[in-house]
């Protein structure tokens, strides 16, 4: 960051979030996608569909459904627009948590069962046993 970088740094960011996210330091991974997303540039696909990911989801824990949803779908389309598979399953996955606070138990499982076969393609075996142990438990 002192040297001026900002096209890897704004994707470690997101990813940070990620991390920060899944302790349930939930505040303080909002907090990283703001910095990923001010210092991300706009074809950067990777962090923009990382940081919206991250910040659906805590939107949605905070009770802001509308704003979950709409970062959410806005990420499955950018990461629908690539060819890689983990970006795409990893913002289906935040769909569909998204979608299980906004009380959409089928949708979620739609998404989730999407993720879980992109991953399956892939043969990421830990990624898709991750998104069971996550949404099928």
């Amino acid at each position: 960051e002192g040297l001026g970088e900002k096209g890897n740094l704004s994707t470690i960011v997101a990813y940070l979030a990620e991390a920060v996210y899944q302790q349930g330091r939930f505040d303080e991974a909002d907090e990283l996608t703001e910095v990923s997303e001010s210092m991300t540039f706009p074809d950067d696909v990777t962090s923009q569909i990382s940081w919206r990911t991250v910040r659906a989801k805590v939107a949605a824990r905070k009770g802001n459904l509308d704003v979950a949803e709409t970062l959410a779908a806005d990420a499955v389309a950018r990461a629908a627009a690539t060819d890689w598979p983990h970006l795409r399953g990893g913002a289906l996955e935040g769909l569909a948590e998204v979608q299980i606070a906004v009380g959409r138990a089928d949708a979620a499982a739609a998404s989730a069962g999407e993720a879980l076969a992109i991953y399956e393609a892939k043969g990421s075996v830990a990624a898709a046993d991750a998104l069971r142990a996550r949404f099928h438990s």
